[in-house]
């Protein structure tokens, strides 16, 4: 549990540091490498997937911020917790 604590913290001081670059400068690509390394996960195929995930809910790279990634996820999200619902439904 000491480990988890931990890790929230530095969490929440990194994801300060994404509010700061996003509303410094409107580089989408900066934003998203920043997001990507944060996630500790093959940097490829996370690139790959967050920018499918952008073009699907019609989110622009090249201007993108913080709250635009937000949205994304968040409608990303919603579509996940949708398509399992209706699965459920069918079983």
């Amino acid at each position: 549990m000491e480990v988890s604590g931990k890790m929230n913290r530095e969490s929440e001081s990194e994801v300060g540091s994404i509010s700061e670059a996003a509303v410094s400068s409107n580089d989408g690509a900066e934003l998203i490498s920043t997001i990507v390394a944060l996630t500790g996960m093959p940097a490829e195929a996370m690139r790959e997937e967050i920018e499918r995930i952008l073009q699907a809910t019609g989110k622009e790279l090249s201007n993108l911020t913080l709250d635009d990634f937000r949205d994304a996820m968040l409608m990303h999200l919603e579509a996940l917790e949708s398509a399992q619902l209706s699965t459920a439904l069918l079983q």
